[in-house]
């Protein structure tokens, strides 16, 4: 939360479960100061009913955990809603892999 205040950021990836402020929690607080932010959420211990949970409160996409890097890129692709042909190739995330972590 604190990152989205001191600077812009174009897209937040969260665990649903960290230790000083769940994601759920850092979901409901985004969404009202950044309304158009794309939110996605992952969790390997809240699955289920904590995703659809996050997504009726604003966040665009969720993942378990294990995933692929693969997966990560093709959520990151359908948030940002870019083609895939603008994000180099799964194996490269040198330039967008820093955009996409904000």
């Amino acid at each position: 939360m604190q990152i989205c205040q001191e600077k812009p950021v174009e897209l937040v990836i969260t665990d649903l479960s960290m230790p000083d402020m769940d994601g759920i929690e850092l979901i409901r607080s985004l969404r009202n100061p950044y309304p158009d932010l794309p939110i996605l959420a992952m969790s390997g211990t809240f699955t289920g009913q904590f995703f659809k949970v996050a997504k009726r409160l604003g966040a665009v996409e969720t993942l378990g955990k294990p995933f692929r890097k693969a997966d990560l890129l093709e959520m990151v692709i359908r948030s940002w809603k870019l083609p895939s042909s603008d994000l180099e190739p799964a194996g490269q995330l040198t330039g967008n892999a820093s955009r996409a972590s904000g």
